[in-house]
C-alpha cells in the first residue's frame, strides 16, 4: 500500500509562502535566519529565496555582522514590486488611495457623490478606482487588486445586502468591479476594514484583541479576537442601528429608509409612522425586518462567544 504523499508544487507554494511571511515580518534578514526561522532546511530556503528575487518580491541589501566565517547577505521585501487599491465609500464621498505592497500611500485622491442609487455611485466609483489605477508605477506584478469599505452589511460574497445610508439593498457591487477590472477585488464593512487597518498600521499594533467604534453618518463596529477580524455568521457581524434617547428628536424621519425606529431608553419603543401599532407603511415593513435580523443577529453573538470561549480555553 502506497502511503500518500502531499502535491509537489502545492508544498513548494506553501514554504514559499512561509519565506516571504518571514521576510516580511523580520526583514533585514538572512537565509540562515530564515531557516531558523522557519525550520526550512538551508538548500531549500536558498532556493525559494532565489525563485524570490528572480520574482522581484525580495532582494538583497547587502551584508550583516559575521558571527564567524563569511558575512551573511541580507534580505528584504520589495514594497514597490506591486500595488493595491483601496477605497472608502461614504455616504456623500468617495476617498481612494493607492498603496504599494507594504501600505505606504503613493497617491490619495477624494471625490463628492451628490447621489447615492447604485447606479449612479458605480458610475463614479468605476473611472475613480481606473484614474488610481493609472497613476500606478511601472512595477513587476502591477496592481494587484482593490478593496472597499462600505457603510453597510456585506456578505461573503461581497453583496452590499443592506446600506440604509446609501438607500442600497442587495446590490452586487464585487461583481461588478471584478467584471470592470478583472483583478481581485474585496468588499466589505468599513468598520471591519477600519479593525484591521488599525490593528495593522494604527493603535491596535500589538494588541491580540480590540474593539474598533467608526462614527459618521451611522455608527459600526469591528472586532479584533485573537489576531483575527470577528465577522460572525454569513460575514454580518458589527451592524449597530440608531437610537434616540429620552427628550431627543430623530436625526432623520421615522419613515427614511435605514432607521428602524426610534428607541426610548425606559419607555419602550417608539410607534413607527404608517398607521397602526406595527405599522402598515414601509417604516413597519423595516421595523418588523429589524427585529426578525436583530434576533438573527444576537443568535450568531451567541453562537460567536460560545466559540470564542471554546478557544480560548483550548488556548489557556
Amino acid at each position: 500500500m502506497k502511503t500518500p504523499t502531499g502535491d509537489q508544487a502545492l508544498i513548494k507554494r506553501m514554504n514559499t509562502a512561509i519565506v516571504l511571511e518571514s521576510v516580511l515580518q523580520g526583514a533585514p534578514l538572512s537565509r540562515a535566519d530564515i531557516s531558523a526561522l522557519t525550520g526550512l532546511n538551508k538548500a531549500t530556503v536558498s532556493s525559494l529565496v532565489q525563485d524570490l528575487i528572480d520574482s522581484g518580491l525580495v532582494r538583497e541589501i547587502g551584508t550583516g555582522r559575521s558571527s564567524g566565517g563569511r558575512k551573511p547577505v541580507l534580505l528584504e521585501f520589495v514594497a514597490e514590486s506591486g500595488y493595491a487599491v483601496g477605497i472608502d465609500l461614504g455616504v456623500n464621498y468617495v476617498r481612494g488611495v493607492l498603496t504599494d505592497l507594504r501600505g505606504g500611500v503613493a497617491v490619495e485622491r477624494t471625490a463628492q457623490l451628490a447621489k447615492t442609487s447604485p447606479d449612479e455611485v458605480f458610475g463614479i466609483l468605476r473611472p475613480f478606482i481606473q484614474a488610481l489605477v493609472d497613476e500606478a508605477p511601472e512595477s513587476a506584478f502591477g496592481v494587484v487588486g482593490i478593496g472597499v469599505g462600505v457603510p453597510g452589511l456585506v456578505d461573503r460574497g461581497g453583496a452590499v445586502l443592506y446600506a440604509p445610508n446609501l438607500g442600497w439593498r442587495d446590490v452586487p457591487l464585487q461583481d461588478a468591479l471584478n467584471r470592470a477590472f478583472g483583478i481581485p477585488v474585496l468588499i466589505d464593512n468599513e468598520a471591519n476594514v477600519g479593525a484591521i487597518g488599525e490593528r495593522k498600521f494604527g493603535s491596535g499594533r500589538g494588541i491580540g484583541s480590540m474593539i474598533y467604534v467608526s462614527v459618521g453618518m451611522g455608527i459600526g463596529t469591528g472586532l479584533i479576537l485573537q489576531k483575527r477580524a470577528l465577522q460572525g455568521c454569513g460575514g454580518l457581524f458589527g451592524g449597530n442601528g440608531s437610537s434616540v434617547h429620552r427628550g431627543q428628536r430623530p436625526a432623520l424621519p421615522l419613515r427614511q429608509s435605514g432607521l428602524l425606529g426610534a428607541v426610548r431608553i425606559g419607555a419602550g419603543a417608539a410607534r413607527p409612522r404608517g398607521g397602526g401599532r406595527h405599522g402598515r407603511g414601509h417604516a413597519g415593513r423595516t421595523a418588523r425586518a429589524g427585529r426578525r435580523r436583530g434576533r438573527e443577529g444576537a443568535r450568531a453573538v451567541r453562537r460567536d462567544r460560545r466559540i470564542a470561549r471554546g478557544r480560548h480555553r483550548q488556548h489557556r
